[in-house]
């Protein structure tokens, strides 16, 4: 029989010997094993077993190999989780639900029932000491006490004094009025229960609250003596405290051109939580598709013709390809990738002009020019990096149509600096909300914004798609899309890194506005349109219209069904422009006839056009110098009146002085702001048709 004896050790990290002794013999094995990972845990992981390791600060206590951690250690998402303080930290992260663990009351240890004689009188016994409830009790320990099958037991008949009876009384009315500190640290960040509970009457979204019904609801809640009641000012200075101390720095503050301070929450923020939701991140679509059905957003042609379209696509080597770059083919083919697309299988492909090699001739050297009249739809298998012609492209000057110098490099391409680029198409819609107090009651305005990678089927369904970004009741509808605005152009010109939790790794965002949604009062307001007031009423087109009176008629009715010629951007500005110039020469009946005729009038606009007319008064002599003075203000001379003029219109027009809608980098126009079908169908034919042709 043979018998072994095993000693092991281990002489390096890589080497395992075991010593086998056998029939005498002392043997000696070595095999190789796998290095571990030494890993620095410091306070944010903890050890699991020898492979695998739990991060104690993100949510759902995530697992990675020992060799992982320091990846996801370096990622933005962990870096902010680690900073956070306790309570700060998401309720499913590792050492939170520990704290919250080791917090929670434990019930009394289990223990044998009491043995009783049964030959003892109860009677005869001491009466149990009265109970003394602490001054501060629980919602259940309230309502245990309120009910009223809480009669004495038998054996306790006669056990207290009338005396006895009265302080338990007057202690139990001690402890209803009696301040709820049981509950302070469990509404953070508010400070206590009853600024909690004031917070979610007061910012109600459908009736929020104006001061003098807030300190009148304050004076109820002191007046029935329940929690505790802050004061207004109390009230006010802890919601500004939570906004200016949000600890997910989400919070931006702004302040409008009116005058009004806002708040909103940074659209790179909302786009982060997109990609790094995995229920959404995989429902995305980065490319516009080419099929004989339109059936969801990427199938319309503004997706495929926008200069923000998606930049980029990834090859099947790893390398990434971007749009004006040249690529070679098979088959000595080479071209400008001008769009990447998805066919009717979901087959990525790219389309663009052909690239023409062109010989030396009279010392011009050899140059590539892009051929317009013939275009190239190839797949991504197609493209070839190591063939002649592509090394050729790459050293070659590259001329347009148009014969202008093309760059061979996508200034994503640096930006990018070696990741992945999308270019994230945003659905906005804007609207003004009213009380369930009365119609005009309490209005405020809302923005809002969805991730257009998604389709039809997951915007409806998934609240989760539809982000906020800020709200206001004091704040104008133009000074809300104001602050959208230029955080969309601040990142058109400065894109963002987030990270992609289905690529594991960050990925570079450049965000566009695909459409911007509303009712048509709203959409009117902002494409600086006076609506059905004036004679060419389509925001979108100067089809149709009339006078008043061929509006209301049956050809009227008809005439507004014919599509005119699109009304763009720089033409309305160009007129906004032109009825400054009216205001700044006081002509006041031309500009009334401009905004009728032309049917653009602007909230920016109107109100610069108001100071330069009152303005205008006041240097014509128009205005007297003082209230209640007779004797006009003396008049100043034309030429005067202009040199006072001209540089307060160039103060009015430095920032906001037309509606930034305008002013949004690679919209498409105003026919990206589609008809609200309430009014059309409801509102159009039931309401407005009926009420016109009566």
């Amino acid at each position: 029989m043979l018998r072994a004896h095993l000693l092991t050790f281990t002489t390096c990290s890589h080497l395992h010997h075991t010593q086998v002794v056998r029939n005498g013999k002392l043997e000696k094995q070595t095999e190789m094993v796998r290095p571990r990972t030494k890993v620095d845990l410091q306070e944010d992981f903890e050890a699991i077993d020898g492979e695998n390791i739990r991060c104690l600060v993100c949510p759902l206590a995530p697992v990675y190999p020992n060799r992982k951690v320091e990846q996801h250690r370096a990622t933005a998402v962990h870096t902010r989780n680690r900073s956070r303080s306790l309570q700060e930290l998401s309720t499913t992260s590792a050492r939170r639900s520990a704290a919250e663990e080791a917090r929670r009351e434990r019930g009394p240890s289990p223990a044998p029932l009491p043995v009783y004689d049964d030959d003892a009188d109860p009677f005869d016994e001491e009466p149990p000491p009265v109970r003394a409830y602490p001054m501060a009790r629980s919602q259940f320990d309230r309502g245990w006490d309120a009910m009223g099958d809480r009669n004495e037991a038998l054996w306790d008949l006669g056990a207290q004094t009338e005396e006895e009876r009265r302080m338990i009384a007057e202690l139990e009315g001690q402890m209803a009025n009696a301040n709820r500190i049981d509950d302070d640290g469990d509404f953070w960040p508010w400070p206590d229960r009853g600024t909690y509970l004031l917070s979610l009457l007061v910012f109600c979204p459908r009736s929020p609250l104006s001061r003098t019904i807030t300190e009148g609801v304050l004076a109820f809640a002191r007046a029935v003596q329940r929690y505790e009641i802050p004061t207004y000012s109390a009230f006010r200075s802890a919601t500004e405290s939570i906004r200016r101390s949000n600890p997910s720095a989400d919070s931006v503050e702004f302040k409008g051109s009116a005058g009004n301070m806002l708040f909103y929450n940074s659209i790179s923020s909302g786009i982060a939580r997109d990609f790094g939701n995995l229920r959404i991140r995989n429902h995305m679509h980065f490319y516009s598709r080419k099929a004989d059905y339109k059936k969801e957003l990427r199938d319309g042609d503004t997706m495929a013709e926008s200069p923000s379209r998606q930049p980029m696509v990834t090859l099947l080597d790893g390398t990434h390809a971007y749009l004006d770059e040249p690529l070679a083919l098979t088959n000595d083919r080479a071209t400008v990738p001008r769009l990447w697309y998805t066919d009717a299988n979901d087959v990525v492909k790219g389309r663009g002009p052909s690239v023409r090699i062109r010989p030396s001739v009279n010392g011009q050297p050899m140059h590539a020019v892009v051929d317009a009249n013939e275009s190239i739809d190839f797949v991504l298998s197609e493209v070839t990096r190591g063939s002649l012609l592509a090394a050729n492209l790459k050293d070659l000057t590259l001329f347009d149509e148009n014969g202008q110098k093309m760059s061979q490099h996508h200034k994503l391409r640096t930006c990018a600096k070696g990741k992945k680029t999308y270019s994230v198409p945003l659905l906005v819609w804007e609207d003004d909300w009213r009380g369930t107090l009365g119609v005009g009651n309490y209005s405020h305005t809302s923005v809002l914004y969805s991730n257009a990678f998604l389709d039809r089927v997951d915007l409806d369904r998934r609240s989760s798609s539809v982000r906020f970004f800020s709200t206001s009741a004091s704040a104008t509808p133009e000074e809300l899309f104001d602050a959208f605005v230029k955080e969309v152009n601040t990142f058109h010109g400065e894109p963002f890194f987030v990270w992609d939790e289905r690529e594991n790794d960050t990925v570079l965002i450049r965000p566009w506005v695909l459409a911007v949604l509303g009712d048509t009062v709203m959409l009117n307001q902002l494409s600086s349109s006076i609506g059905v007031q004036g004679n060419l009423p389509c925001r979108i087109c100067d089809g149709g219209g009339g006078t008043r009176s061929f509006k209301y008629s049956a050809d009227g009715v008809l005439s507004a069904m014919k599509e005119g010629p699109l009304r763009t951007s720089d033409e309305i500005v160009r007129k906004l422009e032109k009825q400054l110039d009216l205001a700044q020469d006081d002509k006041t009946q031309e500009l009334l006839t401009e905004w009728t005729t032309s049917g653009i009038k602007d909230v920016s606009t109107t109100d610069a056009c108001t100071i330069l007319l009152e303005t205008n008064d006041k240097l014509r002599g128009k205005v007297p110098r003082a209230s209640g003075a007779r004797a006009p203000r003396n008049a100043l001379s034309p030429q005067e009146i202009q040199n006072r003029l001209a540089p307060l219109r160039a103060s009015l027009m430095v920032d906001t002085w037309h509606s930034p809608l305008h002013r949004i980098i690679d919209f498409g126009g105003l026919q990206h702001t589609p008809v609200d079908i309430l009014h059309v169908a409801s509102l159009g034919a039931g309401k407005y048709l009926a009420k016109l042709t009566d």
